[in-house]
């Protein structure tokens, strides 16, 4: 089990939405209650229906002096 430094920031937590139909994608901030597939809102380019295609995590690795 891998544990965290003392200096080492908490994971950010994100989520992607995706448009099926023309490929829109955007990257935002986590928010409880969001599963992947979940119908997330509408595409600002053609009016179709957004989905979460990921979740993920990113780890701010500490700068080696």
């Amino acid at each position: 089990m891998m544990s965290r430094q003392k200096n080492q920031q908490p994971p950010k937590y994100y989520t992607v939405e995706e448009c099926p139909k023309c490929g829109y994608k955007i990257k935002r901030d986590f928010k409880e209650g969001d599963y992947v597939l979940k119908i997330s809102g509408v595409c600002p380019k053609d009016n179709s229906p957004m989905f979460i295609s990921m979740i993920y995590t990113e780890v701010d690795q500490p700068k080696k002096q």
